[in-house]
């Protein structure tokens, strides 16, 4: 079981109801070697990635979750998407751009770590971002108009 960061009680108040539910599934299924943090702060700009999970070996995954149904998704771009959630439409970043935005606070914040970098400003973990639509099933993006917004999974070793 993975260790949560803080501890779901104190934090469940604050979560999401797709949040809570994949923490709750990351922290059962994932191993006792895996971190996890919840809404942690990063970077100079404090940007609050809604999970990053760390393990010794295989590094870091940056996960923000929506809590938005298919129908709630209008028209997506891989930079923005227009959503109506109740009926109200606005538009918010994309989700894989949000979550690389994040990932790429905590790599520089990492960075800045002199005990962890093997050369100047390189890491030696490697790191991932994703998005997580916490209540639609695996093939639901791919196969709706949401399509062209997800590109292939994007990771990157520094």
């Amino acid at each position: 079981m993975a260790t949560l960061i803080p501890a779901l009680g104190s934090c469940v108040s604050r979560m999401t109801q797709g949040e809570r539910r994949l923490a709750e599934r990351l922290e059962e299924k994932l191993d006792d070697d895996y971190l996890l943090w919840y809404d942690v702060p990063i970077g100079p700009k404090q940007t609050h990635p809604d999970f990053v999970v760390l393990h010794p070996r295989r590094g870091l995954l940056i996960l923000e979750t929506k809590d938005w149904r298919l129908d709630t998704i209008q028209r997506a771009t891989r930079q923005a998407w227009d959503i109506a959630p109740d009926g109200m439409p606005k538009v918010v970043m994309n989700p894989l751009a949000q979550a690389r935005h994040c990932a790429i606070q905590v790599v520089q914040a990492l960075e800045r770590d002199a005990q962890l970098v093997s050369q100047p400003a390189r890491t030696t973990a490697s790191w991932r971002f994703r998005g997580a639509m916490a209540w639609c099933s695996r093939a639901s993006p791919a196969s709706s108009s949401t399509a062209p917004a997800w590109p292939r999974p994007s990771s990157r070793t520094s």
